[in-house]
């Protein structure tokens, strides 16, 4: 259950030293905040790939293909 909330196995192990609840609470809020910055990261990238898709000729050259020239520059 702990792989499926995204927490990687070096955090599980650590888990499994705690003592205390609030040391759990304060891993769960870093991989809260990481997951979000992922989530950030994740629809830049996402819009950018549609912007490239959009201007694609979708035929012709390879030499011509807008997506290439974005990814050479």
């Amino acid at each position: 259950k702990a792989k499926e909330l995204g927490f990687t196995l070096k955090e599980i192990r650590e888990v499994l030293k705690f003592d205390d609840c609030e040391d759990l609470y304060e891993l769960t809020n870093r991989k809260l905040t990481e997951v979000q910055e992922n989530i950030k990261i994740y629809n830049e990238l996402s819009k950018k790939l549609k912007h490239l898709l959009k201007t694609c000729p979708q035929s012709g050259s390879i030499k011509n293909c807008s997506i290439i020239k974005s990814i050479s520059k």
